[in-house]
């Protein structure tokens, strides 16, 4: 019995322990996740990736990133999504595609798409925001998985 209870106690400090760990996220994502009135199990499950698309949102529109292109890519994902986690998929995904596009193309000013021409000529820019978002979701482990479903741009 007593083994039982010192296990369990370990067990609970080692939990308690890797809480403290997670980055504290952003009033934006907890209203992200508390919208419709979730219950705080389902508001716990929806922060880690609320957090990763809220910060990463945040830090393609600064002019060290992609600034003016990343917010525009943004503002197309935002008409054909609802909520951060899809929003930011779908800017992934289409900066995702810039590379496959200048592969097939060549030159980026062979696309009429002032957006894709920014971004194509800040490749390394869109490497950089890949690994800020792997660092963003270590901390939470397995929580932050695949993305949200999404409305792609076409």
């Amino acid at each position: 019995m007593k083994s039982s209870i010192a296990a369990a106690l370990i067990v609970m400090a080692g939990a308690a322990r890797a809480a403290q760990d997670l980055p504290e996220v952003s009033d934006a994502a907890i209203a992200e996740c508390q919208g419709n009135g979730a219950s705080f199990v389902s508001v716990s499950a929806c922060l880690p990736a609320a957090h990763v698309a809220i910060e990463m949102m945040q830090h393609i529109v600064t002019p060290e990133s992609l600034g003016d292109a990343g917010a525009a890519l943004i503002e197309r994902c935002e008409g054909r999504n609802e909520g951060a986690t899809a929003v930011w998929a779908c800017t992934s995904d289409a900066m995702a595609e810039v590379d496959r596009l200048l592969a097939m193309v060549g030159d980026a000013e062979r696309i009429k798409d002032p957006i894709f021409a920014e971004i194509a000529r800040r490749p390394v820019l869109v490497n950089v925001a890949q690994m800020i978002e792997a660092e963003l979701r270590a901390p939470f482990g397995g929580q932050v998985q695949g993305a949200a479903p999404f409305v792609p741009l076409d």
